[in-house]
């Protein structure tokens, strides 16, 4: 490929990565839903850590730039109660749902108690068993870096699922969370890792 063609194939890949919201109808039975990911059994993945946008439902902490210039979470911490971010299951079975959070070294970001309550369509909760999330990288070779790590936290049954976190200890910065991952076609490709 010359010059112009990688300049076409850079514009290309620049236009489809600008676009606001990237979607494809898929027939699920007998009705179409809007995902993110066609292939097997589908993914949503909502992700505000370059907007400070959420079309999801949160409610306590607060939707905070904390590094200049675009890098947003949702910050939780403790002394400020239970903090919740809803999400709705569109499949008819259960995914694997996993949380992306700010992690760095011990002491930096607080563990959190993270619950699952899910509401399905007779309106029963059923709450999963609390998970500890500990926002620390998982090797010490790793802890000089400030990143994001993506966390299976359990499953979202059909239906309205709320995550519910509680910080467990004050830490330097408030626990910060930065996207929600729905992902059945994960849990196909890599069973073991789910």
């Amino acid at each position: 490929m010359n010059y112009e063609g990688h300049s076409l194939v850079a514009a290309g890949i620049r236009n489809i990565l600008n676009q606001k919201e990237i979607s494809r109808k898929i027939e699920l039975g007998k009705r179409n839903d809007v995902i993110v990911g066609s292939w097997g059994r589908g993914d949503f993945c909502y992700i505000w850590f370059n907007t400070g946008i959420s079309p999801l439902h949160h409610t306590g902490g607060i939707m905070k730039l904390f590094i200049k210039p675009n890098k947003f979470a949702h910050h939780m911490s403790i002394g400020n109660g239970t903090s919740t971010i809803n999400v709705y299951n569109r499949m008819s079975t259960p995914m694997p749902l996993s949380i992306m959070h700010m992690v760095w070294h011990p002491q930096y970001y607080p563990r959190a108690q993270v619950t699952i309550g899910s509401y399905g369509e007779g309106g029963k909760e059923v709450t999963s068993d609390p998970f500890i999330l500990n926002p620390i990288h998982y090797s010490d070779d790793m802890q000089s870096w400030h990143v994001t790590l993506t966390t299976n936290i359990g499953v979202a049954n059909p239906g309205l699922n709320i995550v519910s976190f509680d910080c467990l200890e004050k830490t330097v910065k408030p626990l910060r969370i930065t996207g929600i991952v729905m992902c059945g076609a994960c849990e196909e490709m890599n069973p073991q890792e789910i």
